[in-house]
């Protein structure tokens, strides 16, 4: 079965900051929110890495990432897990780039592009 995200989980991504968890391959756990991100089709989420730090490191040695969003007031909330891949060059990277400096941040240092196995999705 095809994993695509409804129009209403697209919108709850755009508008919220994302909680990108990873671990490392030994399974020590990490989490880190990221603001420079998008929803690039129905089952691929963007986000930029700006510091290469822990998140970084983890999806090196464990591509396995979960990403989420909530909104508290709507009390809505996405969990995606999926497959993170580190782009460093190209049309996609070019463009988080621009967008990046244009809100004032340097180039990320990797783009990461996330192919979605699952959606968990709570709405009471």
């Amino acid at each position: 079965m095809a994993i695509s995200l409804t129009e209403e989980q697209k919108e709850l991504l755009t508008r919220q900051t994302w909680v990108v968890g990873t671990a490392s391959k030994a399974g020590q756990p990490n989490v880190a929110a990221k603001g420079m991100k998008m929803v690039l089709d129905d089952n691929t989420l963007v986000f930029g890495e700006l510091v290469a730090g822990v998140t970084y490191r983890n999806i090196a040695e464990n591509p396995l990432v979960t990403v989420a969003a909530f909104d508290s007031a709507k009390k809505v909330e996405i969990r995606c897990p999926g497959k993170a891949k580190m782009i460093d060059s190209g049309e996609l990277y070019d463009n988080m780039a621009a967008a990046a400096r244009s809100k004032g941040f340097p180039n990320p240092k990797a783009v990461i592009k996330v192919t979605l196995e699952e959606i968990r999705w709570w709405k009471p």
